[in-house]
């Protein structure tokens, strides 16, 4: 800050009033002002990086050692490292990397080098994942939702279970889990029931999903916590209404029935007729229903589909978290010699809570009523959607 007071004075001056304008703003009720001190503190604030970045002496020779570090950090030392990482964040404010990437990315860095660290999707983060960038960073923030996708585990479900008996966290956790677990504020989901849920900061505001979809995540996942903060929404150009579309049949590859993928072929040529250039994801919980899904897409008209975005986007619901979309179809499978697949995918709320709340408009589910009734929270699935013909 010396610095910044002898290169622009009165920038340093403007920002230091902004800084006290900001907190006494944050005292007041009404978030507008907050919000309106807040954009301007940080524009300001990078106002006055501009200036020092304008005057500092040597950053062309400190651009080029940033330029080795980003191609071989470990060359460099930690107090050299440190140094040039903050230039980087006078450049640019924020640096977006993936967990994986922080050991190549810092590997000379040490304990508390980096200002502030935000985990995204924490939820879906192991605790081990994140020690490494969260032992370098001063505070970091978890942001996530333990009602969504859980991490990937390779451990035994009874071997889990014996470790929940004898530890408070298990191999199974989130980074989120064990961060909310250590938040002092918070509430309880589904507090009278065994399987209660601690949330810190729970974020109880929702802005994304028309019904059916906002009532039925709210039931299954959240405790009817949840408040529908979606404005009034012009109406959606399709004449079909969100719905579960009955199709029975029988396992062909695993968990794809090709009567459900004949069922799907139709249902595209029917939205695809009705909406330009729709907003679409096809959602699947298994692999083996992903791949006869892309199939089906593979083989449909290609002058259906508008140049500028091409066939839907398909998948398993692991890779469309955190994604959103005006329609999805989210095709089961199964038959009845699958239900053991079945109750897996119901067993908890997260994968369906994550599949039916990445449409916004429209939800289509193509599935056999009578495999998934009673799998599970797939159950309210089942109650909740009216069937519809197609």
């Amino acid at each position: 800050m010396l610095e910044f007071r002898k290169i622009s004075p009165d920038l340093a001056k403007s920002f230091r009033a902004l800084q006290k304008e900001f907190s006494e703003a944050n005292r007041v009720s009404t978030t507008t002002n907050s919000e309106t001190a807040h954009a301007t503190t940080f524009k300001t604030a990078l106002e006055l990086c501009e200036a020092w970045l304008r005057e500092v002496p040597g950053l062309d020779a400190e651009i080029k050692s940033l330029a080795k570090l980003m191609l071989t950090p470990i060359a460099f030392s930690s107090e050299e490292s440190k140094d040039l990482w903050n230039l980087l964040f006078m450049i640019v404010p924020a640096i977006s990397t993936t967990l994986a990437s922080v050991e190549r990315m810092l590997p000379t860095l040490q304990h508390s080098s980096i200002p502030f660290l935000i985990i995204e999707e924490a939820g879906q983060a192991s605790p081990q994942s994140v020690l490494g960038a969260v032992l370098r960073s001063k505070k970091v923030l978890f942001i996530g939702d333990q009602r969504q996708l859980e991490p990937i585990s390779n451990i035994p479900d009874p071997l889990d279970r014996y470790l929940k008996k004898e530890l408070t966290e298990t191999p199974s956790s989130s980074a989120q889990s064990i961060a909310d677990n250590l938040s002092s504020i918070g509430t309880l989901i589904n507090e009278n029931s065994a399987n209660s849920v601690w949330v810190g900061l729970p974020l109880l505001e929702h802005r994304r999903c028309d019904e059916p979809m906002f009532t039925l995540s709210n039931s299954i996942a959240y405790d009817g916590m949840m408040k529908n903060l979606v404005s009034s929404r012009t109406a959606f150009p399709l004449s079909l209404n969100s719905s579960w579309i009955q199709v029975s049949g029988t396992c062909s590859d695993r968990h794809w029935v090709s009567e459900q993928g004949v069922i799907l072929e139709t249902l595209l040529s029917r939205i695809y007729t009705e909406i330009l250039n729709p907003n679409l994801f096809i959602i699947t919980p298994f692999r083996s229903v992903k791949n006869g899904v892309s199939r089906i897409v593979a083989k449909l008209d290609e002058s259906i589909f508008a140049p500028e975005t091409g066939r839907p986007s398909v998948g398993t619901v692991h890779t469309f978290q955190g994604k959103e979309a005006d329609i999805v179809i989210f095709v089961l499978g199964c038959d009845h010699s699958k239900l053991a697949a079945a109750d897996w995918a119901g067993e908890k709320p997260n994968l369906l809570n994550v599949a039916i709340t990445r449409a916004k408009r429209r939800l289509f589910v193509i599935g056999d009523k009578n495999v998934w009734h009673g799998r599970g929270y797939f159950s309210d699935l089942v109650k909740q959607f009216d069937s519809q013909v197609i």
